[in-house]
């Protein structure tokens, strides 16, 4: 039985995950904006959504422009690793878009697998869900134009499922496989 650690609070999450000393990426700096302008924008991006697990909590930052997915676990120890990722958000045009994926296996210091899939959808999407390889469906969160997936198990996803207001539903392929280490 996996022990249950202390959730990961709210404050932990600013301190962590919105560290100004990013790495500021070309695309992001708008005509007549600083890389320090982008730091501080970064910095206080808005949480819109965070999902917390016995081991840890998933955070979703996000403003018109920027998203930011960050997940931070703990491990055994009490220590807390961090892992995410910045970027600029996609808009999703008539349907939804994929904007990144990681996997976290055990031995990478959390106690369970951590699998995600996170990205972007067109405001007439009404639900998604996540296709594991074993067959099972699961519901995506879905808010602000952006959705995240977030399983604790060592099993990838092959499709991510839109459902839209006018009840169609199409399917992205995804092909995201667990990883697993030996040791």
């Amino acid at each position: 039985m996996t022990p249950t650690l202390a959730p990961v609070s709210g404050a932990d999450a600013e301190r962590m995950c919105l560290d100004d000393n990013v790495e500021i990426q070309a695309d992001w700096v708008q005509r007549g904006q600083s890389d320090d302008e982008v730091r501080r924008t970064l910095a206080s991006l808005p949480i819109v959504h965070q999902d917390q697990r016995d081991h840890g909590g998933l955070f979703l930052f996000a403003d018109d422009r920027f998203v930011n997915v960050c997940e931070i676990v703990r491990t055994a120890s009490g220590d807390m690793n961090l892992s995410s990722s910045i970027g600029l958000r996609e808009h999703a045009g008539g349907d939804i878009n994929i904007s990144g994926a990681w996997n976290s296996p055990e031995s990478m210091g959390a106690p369970v697998a951590d699998m995600m899939v996170f990205g972007e959808a067109a405001p007439d999407v009404k639900a998604v869900h996540v296709v594991l390889e074993h067959g099972r469906r699961l519901d995506a969160w879905l808010g602000d134009g952006l959705w995240i997936a977030w399983w604790n198990e060592p099993v990838g996803s092959v499709a991510i499922e839109a459902d839209h207001a006018n009840g169609t539903v199409t399917t992205t392929k995804h092909r995201m496989r667990a990883i697993t280490l030996s040791g």
